[in-house]
């Protein structure tokens, strides 16, 4: 049977079996729930589609459908108007254009991200913007720079629990 539900627990598990290695499967998986949330029509189970199948395709090789994948996740975002969701979806959008070797649109990227995480007034995106400052400084070799907006994105993801912020390897 087809659902939002089933929608949902496809790409959970193509996510997770995506962090066990199990590449075929999650690509599979992934592919399933993305097909079956475009027939169901359901926005939320679309998103959750659209990000487990990007999640999937994270190689360089799926590059050009990663850029495809963040720009409908994007539109959906801003479609239904939810800022959780556009913040993620910038995100994704920016690491997918820098690995275009795109930056000038990736630097655009980063300022709606930016604005938008100062509008949503959430440490997590805020954490995010901030992540995304410290890589700019540290490709234009300001490496004292660099190391405050480190530290600012360290602490504004301690402040959201972000999992990543919590590692010694952020210190």
């Amino acid at each position: 049977e087809e659902s939002p539900l089933v929608v949902q627990l496809l790409a959970a598990l193509a996510n997770t079996l995506h962090f066990h290695h199990q590449t075929e499967r999650t690509d599979r998986l992934s592919a399933k729930a993305l097909a079956m949330a475009r027939r169901v029509g359901d926005p939320a189970a679309l998103a959750v589609a659209l990000e487990a199948r990007h999640t999937a395709r994270f190689d360089i090789s799926h590059l050009e459908e990663r850029l495809a994948l963040s720009e409908e996740l994007l539109a959906l975002a801003q479609q239904i108007e939810d800022g959780e969701l556009e913040a993620l979806a910038w995100h994704r959008r920016i690491y997918n254009l820098v690995e275009a070797q795109r930056m000038d649109e990736a630097h655009a990227a980063h300022a709606r991200l930016a604005a938008l995480a100062e509008r949503l007034r959430q440490p997590l995106y805020q954490h995010i913007s901030a992540c995304w400052d410290a890589v700019w400084a540290q490709c234009a070799g300001e490496y004292d720079t660099a190391e405050q907006l480190i530290a600012r994105a360290l602490d504004l993801g301690r402040r959201a629990q972000a999992r990543v912020s919590a590692s010694r390897a952020w210190a």
